[in-house]
């Protein structure tokens, strides 16, 4: 009787401890493996501790038993889907040409594709550039960026030279802009992989990401155990924050801000990324909305504990910023009848049943790059508007990448707000901005070619040709560089052919700076599939996507349709710095079909949906 006592104590006592899981293979690590990852000092990048799972509860910070069959997956770090095999030459080196040959320097091809100049588009704003790089955010990082600003700057050296770990933009001697100026290298790095860290032996590439592999305001909910301030304030279920001069902002602290000027009461913050200009006013709206929610939600339920107002605030936020992404971010760019007609997006207001329990959260490697397609109609210049939309000034965006300061500085952030929803963005594939390809990092690097960096990390990656995925995407074979004129303009094919042997040989980010864009779209065909194919593997692995009805804790049919809201212009009415007129999509410049109009009529949620009656 005492023995079965102990026994069934030991397998209560089993039950509260975690279990460790490879981030590679998802699979639960054996104790020599433990043994040797500790040895290797690799335990923490090799593997994930994950709590035993409950199919009641909420999502989880760390993107953990969101699959309930696989805990680990969806989680930080983890690999990415492929879509099509890897094409590298010789296990992992850059693919060559059909012929065998190398292929031409990514500069040279980003030069003769792209010219440098200043150019409008005719529908979109600066919002699309600028939420479509935060979202990424919340599936993709910078880590990339980090390494090879902090760690490995010297790749343009002879040393780095035999560094693996180096893959340097090489600048051709006859290059338009450089040929006079004495320089012929710009850092860049490899990617880090499970296999540089010896997480597997699969010989294939696997870049890490450090970001859930879900839709979850990671970039606002961060995981609370890897900052170096408090996250929530445990009281209201608000976030911390900081007040100056009757600003709201998220707290500063010893954030990474190497770019950041040593001034007095300068802001770093110290818990969101301090990256990119976009990213850091969204981060500033999220944090600021969520206790916009939490307040709300107080209000129409007093006797609610942190807890239940932290947690419910946090889901509408998420949800709130998931509406955005397919409703009304990826319809602009895409028409709402395309996302509906390839199932990504519901035709219909009420819920959608979209979860696969065979399936997980996982983002493609495609995804990762051909985002970066966003770069050509990023402006360099942030024109900065008064309220009613006159000129102030203008900032050049690079000058903020890691320095948050900036929008802290008299009234910035009101005026690059403004900005935003006013000012147009660059034309698509047509050219670059120069500041993107010549400046990029101007206080960490001389000369820094974004755009050239996009291409060759498609080849560091091993994406396929561009062809490859014109053939996965519409079923369609390109064998001759006549055939590509269905999909790219005349003059560009004859840009190709001098650049690439075969059109089997041009790069995935080549083919979509050239691509003809369809009438009632604002993005390529092939980006805009791969887009979908991404954000819709997301969502169908996602058992907390903010459409289900039999998710944990999920919202009434009317607590959805407040939620259907959500829409930059809203966010901007509620949290943004100083806006009381703003056009109803945002992301489509003012015009007669989308006028500017007060926030009194941009649609508002109504918390009372979310009340609940004293028993």
């Amino acid at each position: 009787m005492m023995l079965k006592s102990i026994v069934g104590l030991l397998c209560c006592v089993q039950v509260i401890y975690a279990v460790r899981y490879h981030r590679f293979s998802g699979e639960r690590v054996t104790p020599s493996e433990l043994e040797a990852y500790r040895a290797n000092n690799t335990l923490a990048k090799c593997t994930i501790d994950v709590q035993p799972c409950k199919k009641s509860e909420r999502r989880r910070l760390d993107g953990s038993c969101n699959s309930l069959k696989n805990p680990s997956r969806g989680t930080v770090t983890v690999p990415h889907h492929r879509v099509l095999p890897a094409a590298y030459d010789n296990g992992n080196q850059e693919r060559k040409s059909v012929s065998g040959k190398p292929l031409k320097l990514p500069r040279e091809i980003r030069t003769a594709l792209l010219c440098e100049g200043i150019s409008n588009n005719d529908f979109l704003t600066s919002a699309v550039p600028g939420f479509g790089i935060f979202s990424f955010g919340d599936v993709g990082t910078v880590h990339d960026i980090k390494f090879f600003m902090d760690n490995k700057t010297d790749c343009c050296t002879e040393k780095g030279q035999k560094d693996f770990l180096c893959a340097p933009n090489i600048i051709p001697e006859d290059d338009p802009v450089h040929r006079f100026s004495g320089i012929r290298c710009m850092n860049l790095t490899r990617p880090l992989d499970f296999q540089y860290f010896g997480c597997t032996k699969d010989p294939v590439p696997a870049p890490i990401e450090e970001a859930t592999s879900v839709y979850d305001l990671s970039p606002i909910y961060i995981i609370e155990d890897n900052v170096g301030v408090p996250v929530r304030t445990n009281k209201g279920g608000e976030l911390v924050v900081e007040v100056d001069n009757g600003i709201v902002w998220p707290p500063s602290g010893k954030g990474y801000c190497p770019a950041t000027p040593a001034k007095a009461g300068q802001k770093c913050f110290e818990n969101y990324s301090n990256a990119l200009l976009p990213v850091q006013m969204f981060a500033v709206w999220f944090v600021r909305h969520h206790n916009y929610l939490a307040q709300n939600l107080a209000k129409v339920n007093p006797q609610w504990s942190d807890d239940q107002i932290y947690f419910t605030a946090r889901d509408i936020n998420i949800a709130y910023v998931q509406e955005m992404l397919v409703y009304q971010f990826m319809a602009t760019l895409l028409g709402k009848d395309d996302l509906v007609k390839s199932g990504l997006a519901s035709k219909s207001k009420g819920f959608r049943e979209t979860y696969d329990p065979q399936a997980y959260p996982q983002i493609t490697l495609e995804f990762v790059i051909v985002y970066r397609w966003f770069h050509l109609i990023q402006n360099g210049v942030a024109k900065m508007l008064d309220g009613e939309g006159n000129y102030v000034k203008e900032h050049r965006v690079v000058n903020s990448t890691f320095n948050a300061g900036f929008l802290g500085e008299d009234d910035n952030i009101v005026y690059l707000t403004q900005g935003l929803f006013r000012q147009e963005a660059a034309r698509a594939n047509t050219g670059v901005h120069p500041d993107l390809a010549e400046l990029g990092l101007p206080n960490l690097q001389l000369a820094t070619d974004i755009i050239t960096s996009d291409l060759h990390k498609n080849r560091l990656f091993g994406l396929r040709p561009y062809v490859d995925y014109v053939k996965f995407c519409f079923d369609e074979d390109i064998e001759s560089f006549e055939d590509l004129e269905k999909r790219i303009p005349v003059e560009k094919v004859s840009i190709l052919r001098d650049l690439y042997e075969d059109p089997k040989d041009i790069d995935l980010m080549a083919g979509l700076w050239t691509e003809k864009i369809n009438k009632n779209a604002h993005i390529p065909p092939t980006l805009g599939c791969l887009l979908k194919d991404s954000i819709h593997r997301t969502i169908k692995g996602d058992r907390h996507w903010y459409e289900r009805s039999d998710r944990p804790h999920a919202f009434t049919h009317a607590q959805l349709q407040e939620v259907r809201k959500a829409s930059l212009a809203n966010l901007l009415c509620a949290v943004g710095d100083k806006v009381e007129k703003v056009q109803k999509n945002a992301f489509l410049q003012i015009s007669k079909k989308n006028p500017l109009v007060s926030c009194d009529k941009i649609p508002k949620i109504n918390f009372k949906k979310w009340a609940q009656k004293c028993t």
